[in-house]
């Protein structure tokens, strides 16, 4: 695939992977971030901002990429995992939600899909400094969010979201789950489209730095999730 730590990451599964390391994936200048797996292409809209030492910056002012296929619109896809390195700014940040990967127009999955990033709007349903994600399963929504206080301010973290009929969601390779409305069952898909740094409605924009996403049509286990957080941890310093 030409990733350039593929071979220490789970394989089975995996159906979509972005990498701003690697250079086939994404080079200086281009205007398209390319999916190592299947060839899927995504736009640059606005202006993210390349670094050569393999992140992308999205500065909230609608900067985001869109995918020309979701990776996950089949209805065969029951289970997912979708895991990606992520650097926020907390004062950029502040009292706000920032979503890094979406399957829902306008952060809305009534109609199936999901999204999941970084949110700081201190009401009763987020958590502070964490992540929040909601999804469309066949009984409901999973909606959730991790514990208070997971994230550090200008610090590279991994956040990894399973669904098994019922999200997991883990943070640095440990489970942060805390569901506050809880329909299991298998995933529902909706629109074939996949956004990476914003909506496609372009609110709640992400303000920070992405390195990379991939995306499995599989509930990854426990063992595997920390596979992939420990593959990847001496490039961000961890």
């Amino acid at each position: 695939m030409g990733y350039k730590i593929g071979s220490e990451i789970v394989i089975d599964g995996l159906v979509f992977c972005v990498d701003a390391l690697d250079t086939t994936s994404y080079s200086s200048g281009s205007t398209n971030w390319n999916d190592l797996v299947n060839s899927n292409i995504g736009t640059a809209n606005n202006a993210p901002t390349f670094n050569s030492n393999g992140y992308i910056g999205f500065d909230s002012g609608g900067d985001e990429f869109n995918f020309t296929t979701n990776p996950l619109h089949s209805n065969s896809v029951t289970k997912f995992t979708v895991s990606t390195w992520f650097n926020c700014t907390l004062s950029d940040m502040n009292n706000s939600l920032g979503i890094f990967i979406t399957t829902a127009p306008g952060a809305d999955p009534s109609g199936g899909g999901f999204w999941i990033g970084y949110d700081d709007r201190n009401a009763t349903h987020s958590p502070v400094e964490g992540i929040a994600w909601n999804c469309k399963t066949a009984a409901g929504f999973q909606r959730g969010k991790s514990n208070n206080n997971v994230i550090s301010n200008n610090t590279w973290h991994n956040v990894t979201l399973v669904l098994d009929s019922q999200v997991t969601l883990y943070v640095d390779g440990v489970s942060s789950t805390n569901r506050t409305q809880d329909a299991s069952g298998n995933y529902t898909t909706r629109d074939n489209e996949f956004t990476i740094g914003a909506t496609d409605t372009s609110g709640f924009e992400y303000k920070g730095l992405l390195s990379n996403v991939i995306v499995y049509n599989k509930a990854l286990a426990v063992d595997e999730v920390l596979q992939n957080f420990n593959a990847h941890k001496s490039r961000f310093g961890l």
